[in-house]
């Protein structure tokens, strides 16, 4: 299994972070080699370091030069290809499935972007703030 996500998991600071590390416990306990790249191709010497105690196998520059020519090389040994975050696997979704053509992409959403933008127009009272192709409808009766 391949992980793409934004940056090195930094489970102490932020929820995304957290919930990721989580998931990577859960497939490491069930038996799965799991291999995490961060989009940054940054090493912290903390935090990759917990990843790859967890047994976790880590990829960080300057050991891949970067993440295409990783999966032109390696694409073919994946399974499950898991993409972090709206931005990012919109980076990836397309090299995923051209160099990773007999895995199962998965798309891990962090957090549903449309229920923040929604609740956010809720709190602002703002009835023209765009949500899911077109206007919010809201009742503040």
């Amino acid at each position: 299994m391949l992980v793409v996500d934004a940056r090195v998991l930094m489970p102490d600071r932020d929820s995304g972070s957290l919930r990721m590390f989580n998931l990577l416990k859960i497939f490491r306990k069930l038996g799965y080699k799991v291999t995490f790249i961060p989009d940054n191709l940054h090493y912290d010497e903390k935090y990759t370091a917990l990843l790859q105690g967890l047994g976790v196998e880590c990829y960080y520059a300057p050991y891949i030069a970067n993440i295409r020519r990783h999966l032109e090389f390696a694409g073919s040994q994946y399974q499950v290809v898991l993409l972090s975050r709206a931005d990012y696997a919109e980076k990836y979704i397309d090299m995923a499935l051209r160099y990773c053509p007999q895995a199962r992409i998965l798309f891990d959403t962090v957090d549903l972007h449309f229920l923040r933008e929604r609740r956010l127009a809720e709190l602002t009272r703002n009835e023209t703030m765009l949500v899911l192709k077109g206007k919010l409808t809201l009742d503040f009766g």
